[in-house]
């Protein structure tokens, strides 16, 4: 059975001259892949990603997750590209649909599961060294390609959703479920993304577009089918999904995307501490998928009305006020929070379900970001021994 991975996601609270020390440390402690995150309005994930690659020598390195609204694929593919000419065999692509940031740039997170889809189509494309001809319904790249080599890259898609969950299992490299963390949430998230190989979930709610995202090929390059037509079958909602060599997704002979657990990880004296500094990071989800709140719902936790109120303002200010209404059952759910021995017990559970642990540091005062990332770090070489 392959060893489970450990990651690190960092939020680029970091000035960039800390960074070379720091992705040393990461390497130097065990961690196999930092995941440098696209929050806005924080330090470029890019240039910090390429800081990383320079001093370090095994690390996996990659976005946590970038997406396609402010960032055209285009240009992420045009920077994990060259990215890759600095750590060959080292890179890959965390993408999502995203949402923190984009009202002061007056983005709109148009049709989701869409425009990931449309995204795949267009990164991998172009990473093949293909002519890219995508006009989807959310995103368009129009008979271009990179003008330097490339090489494939993993694409790994974060999903908390339902639908999300399925198509990212039909179609991404691995899926990032976030913030899944108890074991019955996990279980919930890991089901969707198995359930996606046979296409994407079906949604009264949704157009015949946002439900024909399944199309897309997982794997990276497909070079034998021109991303127009991949992109085309995505955005028409055709079936008849396919992967690596045109074999369907979820039948024989495709292969299974890779399973990554990211959760905010607190450690205090108490559990009651860990779980009280951790609210603002389940918050946080609560308010990118307003008003989708299937992921809790799904675990029979009801909402409070003046938390779903406060939610709907969409005030990017309001989250720590939300945090502080959340029920116990969110936090319980989704949030590795607990003495060192509860999240010792959590991890566990969690590494033996999934391909990689991501963890988000997050701060008590009995903990902080720096200590909790060597803690979790010893707690995980001790869980690996006989």
């Amino acid at each position: 059975m392959p060893r489970t991975e450990l990651g690190l996601l960092h939020l680029g609270s970091r000035p960039a001259n800390e960074l070379p020390d720091f992705a040393r440390r990461v390497e130097d402690l065990g961690y196999d892949a930092l995941w440098m995150s696209d929050e806005k309005f924080y330090r470029d994930p890019f240039v910090s990603l390429a800081v990383a690659a320079q001093a370090t020598t095994r690390l996996q390195l990659g976005t946590g997750v970038t997406e396609p609204y402010g960032r055209h694929p285009a240009l992420i593919a045009m920077a994990m590209g060259t990215l890759a000419e600095l750590c060959p065999g080292r890179c890959f692509i965390g993408l999502g649909a995203g949402g923190p940031g984009f009202p002061p740039m007056g983005v709109r997170r148009e049709r989701p599961v869409q425009a990931v889809g449309e995204a795949i189509a267009i990164l991998r494309g172009l990473l093949a060294g293909e002519r890219v001809d995508v006009r989807g319904q959310v995103l368009s790249f129009r008979g271009g390609s990179l003008n330097f080599p490339t090489t494939p890259l993993p694409i790994y898609v974060a999903a908390r959703g339902r639908r999300m969950l399925r198509t990212a299992g039909a179609i991404a490299d691995g899926v990032v479920m976030a913030p899944f963390a108890s074991a019955a949430a996990l279980d919930h998230a890991i089901g969707l993304v198995r359930g996606g190989g046979a296409g994407p979930a079906p949604d009264a709610g949704g157009t015949s577009a946002d439900r024909g995202t399944g199309s897309a090929p997982r794997g990276p390059g497909s070079r034998g089918t021109p991303a127009a037509d991949r992109a085309g079958t995505i955005a028409g909602g055709v079936g008849g999904s396919t992967s690596r060599g045109g074999e369907p997704c979820g039948r024989p002979g495709a292969r299974a995307p890779k399973l990554i657990a990211r959760v905010d990880v607190c450690i205090a004296d108490t559990r009651e501490r860990a779980r009280e500094a951790a609210r603002y990071f389940v918050a946080l989800p609560l308010w990118v998928s307003y008003p989708d709140w299937g992921y809790a719902q799904a675990l029979g936790i009801a909402l409070p009305e003046a938390l779903r109120t406060l939610i709907a303002r969409r005030e990017y200010g309001d989250i720590a006020a939300a945090g502080a209404m959340l029920p116990e059952a969110m936090i319980a759910h989704f949030a590795v929070a607990g003495t060192e021995a509860d999240v010792a017990a959590q991890l566990a559970a969690m590494a033996a379900r999934v391909g990689q642990v991501l963890v988000h540091p997050v701060g008590s005062p009995d903990c902080g970001a720096d200590e909790l990332v060597a803690t979790v770090a010893r707690i995980w070489r001790s869980m690996a021994k006989p």
